[in-house]
């Protein structure tokens, strides 16, 4: 792991850290990163900088835009994902750009955060297969019962 890569996966645990939502004892963020990491690394053992960096910051400081502070249904819920992927892209980018990455890379990642390329960039959909297999093997479950 190169020492650029280290410090913006620690930036990203120590920012998840301050999650307020707990789950399974830890602080839900930062719990959701180590997943996705696990999940990418079993998936997809050749991953780059970016994406390895896109999947441990996809849910970055989720907490901080509520859900609540948009309206009931689809339209609302849709605009606050994407209000959450634009969050998540300028917070990582930032984390990157201050352990050096170039700028292409920093894009790469950000591109992944807000899903532009599904189907037809290799990394952002290696990025939604992780996140598809995170949700089956965690969240699924919990969210069927409701």
């Amino acid at each position: 792991m190169s020492d650029k890569l280290n410090q913006v996966l620690e930036a990203i645990d120590a920012a998840n850290a301050a999650d307020p939502n707990i789950e399974d004892g830890q602080p839900a963020s930062l719990l959701y990163g180590q997943r996705m990491t696990e999940e990418l690394t079993r998936l997809f053992p050749d991953a780059g900088e970016p994406l390895q960096i896109a999947a441990r910051g996809q849910h970055i400081e989720r907490w901080k835009l509520k859900r609540d502070s948009y309206p009931e249904g689809r339209v609302g819920y849709l605009s606050w994902r994407k209000d959450q992927a634009r969050h998540h892209a300028e917070a990582v980018g930032t984390l990157m750009l201050d352990a050096g990455y170039e700028a292409a890379e920093i894009e790469s990642a950000g591109q992944m955060l807000r899903k532009e390329g599904l189907k037809r960039n290799a990394d952002v959909q290696a990025f939604e297969d992780a996140i598809c297999f995170v949700f089956l093997k965690w969240y699924f479950a919990p969210f069927a019962a409701k």
